[in-house]
C-alpha cells in the first residue's frame, strides 16, 4: 500500500507549476495540499492562491488547507528572547535562520499529527517539496522517519524542471506568473523585491518597517536590522543595485518551493 502524499504548497513558481501538472495528469493528485500560514506571508501569495491556484485545483477536487500560525511554538523570538529571523547585526554579522523551520516545517508536521488527521509513525506519509533543478543541492532526507520527502519536479515522475521551466508551464497554461512567495519582512529580500513590495503592497511594507523597528528596540545590544545595509528599512535607498555576488534568485529563493527550511 502506497503512502499518502502530502503536498507542501509554498505559493511560488514551483508550487504553481506543480498545481498545473496535477491538473494536466502529469502528477498524481495528492491526498492533501497544505500551506503554513507564517502570520506574515506577503499578500500577493494569498491573492494568487485565491484567484488562480485554488480555482485550478478545484478541477481535481483538491483544496489547499491552511496550517494556522498557532502550530508554531515561537513567533518572532526564541525561548531565550533572540530573534528567529536571520537579521543583520551591527557588528557585521548575521543571526541564524530558525524562522522557517519553526513556522513552516515543524508547524505542518504538528498539524499532520493531530488526531483528526492521524498521520504519524502508524500512518506515514510522503511530503512533496517543490524544489526545481536549480535547487537540487538542497534536496536532503527527511528528519522524520514517518514523513519521507519527494521532489516531484526532479525525480519519481519523469520530470526534471528548472525554475524557468516552471514559469513556462504556468504561462503555457494561461496563468499569470506568480510573484515570489516569502515573508513580508524576510531579511533575505533583495532591493528590487523590497521596492516592489513598497510600491505594490504598501501595507506589507509598513508592517515590515514596524517589525524592523520593534525588534531593534528590544535588542539594542545587537542592533539588528532587516536590511543588510544595517540601516533602518525605512531609510534604505531601495533603488540601488544589489551586490553582484547575490545568487541568481536571491538568498531566500527557496521560499518559493515551501522548502527554505530544509
Amino acid at each position: 500500500m502506497s503512502k499518502p502524499i502530502i503536498w507542501n504548497y509554498g505559493g511560488g513558481k514551483q508550487s504553481v507549476a506543480i498545481a498545473v501538472l496535477i491538473t494536466q495528469g502529469k502528477l498524481p493528485v495528492p491526498e492533501r495540499a497544505v500551506i503554513a500560514d507564517t502570520g506574515r506571508e506577503v499578500s500577493s501569495t494569498w491573492r494568487y492562491l485565491k484567484e488562480h491556484a485554488q480555482p485550478l485545483l478545484d478541477r481535481v477536487g483538491l483544496r489547499v488547507e491552511i496550517v494556522p500560525h498557532s502550530y508554531a511554538l515561537h513567533d518572532l523570538y526564541s525561548t531565550e528572547g533572540k530573534p528567529l529571523m536571520p537579521m543583520f547585526t551591527g557588528d557585521g554579522g548575521q543571526l541564524g535562520a530558525f524562522c522557517s523551520g519553526e513556522w513552516k516545517r515543524d508547524a505542518v508536521l504538528r498539524w499532520l499529527r493531530e488526531p483528526e488527521r492521524g498521520y504519524g509513525p502508524k500512518n506515514p506519509v510522503v511530503q512533496w517539496i517543490g524544489y526545481s533543478r536549480d535547487e537540487i543541492g538542497r534536496c536532503k532526507p527527511s528528519r522524520r522517519k514517518w514523513a519521507d520527502v519527494q521532489w516531484p519536479l526532479l525525480m519519481g515522475y519523469g520530470l526534471t524542471l528548472s525554475r524557468q521551466d516552471c514559469v513556462n508551464v504556468i504561462l503555457d497554461a494561461g496563468l499569470p506568473e506568480p510573484r515570489k512567495s516569502r515573508c513580508k519582512m524576510c531579511p533575505f529580500t533583495r532591493n528590487e523585491e523590497w521596492l516592489d513590495q513598497k510600491e505594490s503592497d504598501p501595507a506589507d511594507h509598513i508592517e515590515a518597517i514596524t517589525i524592523d523597528r520593534e525588534i531593534r528596540a528590544l535588542d539594542r545590544d545587537n542592533a539588528v536590522y532587516l536590511h543588510e545595509s544595517r540601516v533602518p528599512l525605512e531609510l534604505v535607498d531601495l533603488r540601488r543595485q544589489d551586490k553582484p555576488e547575490h545568487p541568481l534568485f536571491g538568498r531566500g529563493e527557496n521560499c518559493d518551493s515551501a522548502g527554505c527550511f530544509t
